[in-house]
């Protein structure tokens, strides 16, 4: 919207501002801000200033004092990041070696997959860069995967320090605006590099060159809860080898997957095994807390070692790290009388307790309710909250460190949108000396003064019904521990747990992602687990349990009548086996790689049967759904 050319010549405006003001004050604002602008404002940032409704401005476009027009706008919302001018540093041998192999990749415009497993600190995503130029430098477009959004500010600030304006951001948390913008600028060619979670994976790029996925091992990457149930990375993979382009997997601790295929030669494997400037890897500790002290016959949050590492670190200004990866206050009230335990009505699950409103809430249906004072089924007022979660852990450090300040990163503090950029900018500028947060806080992120990171409970999930849950544990600590120490400081880490025999712990605490990999590729091989298997899980669900059961085991059935060279594993409820009042029972089809490399038998035999179930089950009311490939078995 602009003012009418009519009214600027002289100085009629003034005039017509002082004869309305007193009986229109907001027509007479509106027209005495458009007098300032010599360019067109947007409606709603004019409205805004003026505190005015659309009703005035359609008075003054009948009186034909104001001009509306109509004009494409593109909104970038990372537009105003401050972009500060990269480096200059010299790249390592080791990294000019990786990226002469990359060089000649992209030279030759074949399809090529790379896994560059590099060490915490060994300058991968300056390699991602230096890649992102060869391909730009031949005409080509390029995709630049990130696991999580949390991720996305830090990224997108060195990459436009490189790339300027060329780079197009892609993730849900946008507008639909925002995304369309950064759509249509990638489909018409304006921008070059997208960047984003999973579903960048799918930008509309034409003559692509590359894509870098990095932390390649994370689950993030599939999507499970939606059809369709891709994987991001194999998604790549695919996408790449339709366009001869050339794919960069990158992690210090890829999958077992992506590992052994690169160890048969499937993928071209590359090492960066020291840090930029030979920066030591952090010091680890593993703190064994069953022979903590426990004062009242309760345990303790924080060990000895790690109350006398945070304090040391706070005394020298420096910046730590704290990783519990659970949010809330506490995710189980109980009653020490009689065992009662507060259970979700929609979820086989506790409630969660949070201490804001002094609630229970589902991390699964969002149902919540007010914690009680006393116990519903004996009256008791002797409720006991066990277990810890991140906001347990933050009032522990507070009244352990009060002059200390504190920032809490978890799904209960980035709700809100840009919630994630706030809370890591204002860390990275100090302002914060500790950060305490859920796995969020374990990836990619490099902030200097960190020297400190401690794992406040490292068993979480290490015993979890799932194959992988050994190697997910290994991998987060692994990650987690990497964001201690840059530049010129040794960093040190300090894990607290009650297995601190478990190997998966052991080789966290000594870096050595090798010994991991030959003892877990040993398990899988034995039961023919992926690698050496693939893998079909099946969920049926449903209101009614009987309903349910009897479908799940018509499947079973059904499939074992077929199964000549594949085994059927249930059917069983599934470890959550009610969520969201749907009762959940599982199905997995296993097929050895050696017997079928590609698992086409079992995937013919699993689509005939569900086919064949699926009509006589939504007369049920059972759904019925099938994920190929899973990673998450839960």
């Amino acid at each position: 919207m602009r003012l009418h050319p009519e009214l600027r010549k002289g100085g009629r405006v003034q005039e017509l501002v002082a004869k309305i003001e007193k009986r229109a004050p907001k027509q007479a604002e509106i027209l005495s801000i458009l007098s300032e602008h010599k360019e067109p404002l947007a409606v709603r940032t004019l409205l805004s200033y003026a505190k005015a409704t659309p009703s005035t401005l359609k008075s003054l476009h009948k009186k034909h004092w104001v001009v509306l027009s109509k004009r494409a706008v593109s909104r970038d919302p990372y537009a105003q990041l401050e972009i500060v001018p990269p480096p200059q540093f010299e790249l390592t041998d080791e990294q000019k070696s990786v990226l002469a192999e990359i060089k000649q990749a992209i030279d030759r415009e074949e399809y090529t997959t790379f896994l560059l497993h590099g060490v915490t600190g060994s300058g991968k995503t300056q390699v991602y860069i230096e890649a992102l130029k060869e391909a730009l430098a031949r005409g080509k477009t390029a995709i630049v995967l990130v696991p999580e959004i949390a991720l996305t500010p830090q990224m997108v600030q060195r990459f436009r320090s490189h790339f300027g304006d060329d780079i197009a951001v892609l993730h849900s948390r946008l507008s639909m605006g925002e995304r369309f913008d950064a759509w249509r600028s990638l489909r018409e060619g304006r921008k070059r590099i997208a960047l984003g979670p999973r579903s960048a994976v799918l930008a509309p790029l034409q003559n692509l060159g590359l894509i870098v996925v990095d932390e390649e091992h994370e689950a993030s990457y599939k999507q499970e809860d939606a059809v369709p149930r891709y994987h991001a990375r194999d998604v790549a993979i695919m996408r790449a080898q339709a366009a001869n382009a050339i794919v960069v997997l990158g992690s210090a601790t890829p999958s077992v997957e992506s590992y052994f295929n690169a160890k048969i030669g499937k993928f071209r494997l590359l090492e960066l095994t020291r840090r930029i400037d030979d920066v030591p890897m952090p010091h680890v500790e593993l703190v064994n807390m069953t022979r903590e002290p426990r004062p009242g016959r309760k345990m303790p949050v924080f060990s000895r070692l790690l109350k006398e590492k945070i304090e040391e670190k706070l005394q020298r200004g420096e910046q730590v790290i704290l990783l519990q990866n659970r949010r809330g206050y506490a995710p189980t009230l109980m009653c020490a009388d009689c065992g009662y335990v507060e259970m979700c009505k929609n979820c086989h699950i506790s409630l969660t307790y949070h201490v804001a409103g002094h609630r229970l809430r589902c991390h699964y249906c969002g149902y919540s309710k007010t914690a009680p004072e006393v116990c519903p089924k004996c009256g008791s007022p002797e409720l006991t909250y066990k277990g810890r979660g991140t906001q347990r852990v933050e009032e522990e450090l507070r009244s352990l460190f009060p002059h200390a300040r504190i920032v809490r990163m978890d799904l209960d503090t980035t709700v809100r949108k840009w919630s994630h950029d706030r809370i890591l900018g204002a860390f990275g500028r100090h302002e914060y000396d500790i950060l305490l947060g859920t796995q969020m806080v374990a990836k990619g992120l490099d902030f200097p003064s960190v020297t400190l990171v401690g794992v406040i409970t490292a068993d979480l999930g290490l015993y979890f019904p799932d194959f992988r849950a050994a190697e997910r544990t290994f991998q987060l600590l692994t990650q987690v521990a990497g964001r201690a120490g840059r530049k010129d400081r040794q960093g040190e880490v300090v894990i607290q747990t009650f297995s601190p025999t478990n190997f998966a712990l052991i080789c966290a605490s000594q870096h050595d992602f090798h010994s991991f990999f030959d003892w877990e590729i040993r398990q899988r091989r034995e039961l023919a687990y992926p690698p050496y298997g693939r893998l079909i899980a099946i969920e049926v669900r449903g209101l009614d349990v009987e309903a349910v059961r009897k479908t799940a085991s018509e499947i079973g059935a059904r499939l074992r009548q077929k199964a000549g060279r594949f085994t059927v594993l249930g059917p069983s409820p599934a470890p959550l086996s009610r969520v969201r009042r749907m009762y959940r029972w599982h199905l997995l089809t296993r097929q050895a790689r050696h017997v079928e490399p590609s698992g086409a038998e079992m995937r013919q035999a699993v689509r005939e049967v569900v086919q064949d179930i699926v009509p006589v089950a939504r007369k049920q009311r059972v759904t019925v759904t099938v994920n190929v490939d899973p990673v998450n078995l839960l």
